[in-house]
């Protein structure tokens, strides 16, 4: 969740500043970054006694960051 929190205000900070381009490198980075901790909230929800709800829940809210990310991305 802090990776993502973290490559979302990048995001912002690099539109707000209007050169998205300067920053893409380390965007890249923290995107990539963001997706291997995302794969790993994923399998380890997966493979633990969290309930069926609790883990629906906790993916909508990464679905949701999911998409503006994405969004934001998209510059």
């Amino acid at each position: 969740m802090a990776s993502a929190a973290e490559l979302e205000r990048g995001y912002q900070s690099a539109v707000d500043s209007g050169r998205f381009a300067d920053h893409i490198n380390e965007l890249t980075g923290l995107k990539h970054r963001w997706a291997d901790d995302l794969q790993s909230v994923v399998r380890l929800f997966q493979s633990s006694d969290v309930p069926l709800r609790s883990q629906a829940l906790v993916q909508q809210v990464l679905k949701t960051m999911a998409e503006r990310i994405n969004r934001l991305g998209q510059g």
